[in-house]
């Protein structure tokens, strides 16, 4: 049986709520981070998935305020809830965001699928990472309509503040 259902079936209160992928201080797995870790640390800097497609990620904060805010609503319980990112943003545009303030100027190269796959061989990590990828080839973006017409105004960082504080967070 799918966690889903069990959970369904439970007794305990529950809201499933999607996300797209967090960015944000202090997160260790998000692809974007990954990418700042590499410009902050002056090294090699790679990006997951082409550079021209734009996608939603979410600030972590932006992320957990919504989701409070969605436990503050009796009503909101035993149902799915979409919390979209402020917008959707190309690789591109978060490297040249990062780039200026960073000060990074080392071309950054682009992550394949085929090079996650080929890592999966060794990382059992890599490996479930590489079937999340079609996200990369094509993405999702979130509707938060029923969200705003029943809570509220979604919380949305621009990219440039949500990146300048991630970046931060990893040169301290």
């Amino acid at each position: 049986m799918e966690m889903g259902e069990l959970i369904k079936e439970s007794e305990t209160p529950y809201l499933i709520v999607h996300f797209p992928d967090f960015y944000g201080p202090y997160v260790e797995n998000g692809q974007i981070n990954y990418t700042l870790r590499q410009m902050v640390a002056d090294k090699k800097a790679g990006f997951i998935g082409r550079h021209n497609i734009a996608r939603e990620h979410i600030y972590t904060p932006d992320g957990a305020k919504a989701m409070v805010e969605l436990s503050m609503h009796e009503a909101a319980y035993g149902q799915h809830w979409n919390i979209p990112a402020a917008d959707v943003i190309a690789g591109e545009e978060i490297i040249d965001i990062a780039k200026s303030i960073t000060g990074y100027s080392k071309r950054v190269f682009t992550i394949t699928k085929t090079l996650i796959r080929f890592l999966g061989v060794f990382n059992k990590q890599m490996r479930e990472f590489a079937e999340m990828q079609y996200l990369n080839e094509d993405p999702v973006v979130l509707d938060g309509r029923k969200y705003e017409e029943n809570i509220g105004s979604i919380p949305k960082t621009p990219f440039h503040e949500g990146l300048k504080e991630s970046i931060a967070s990893y040169q301290r």
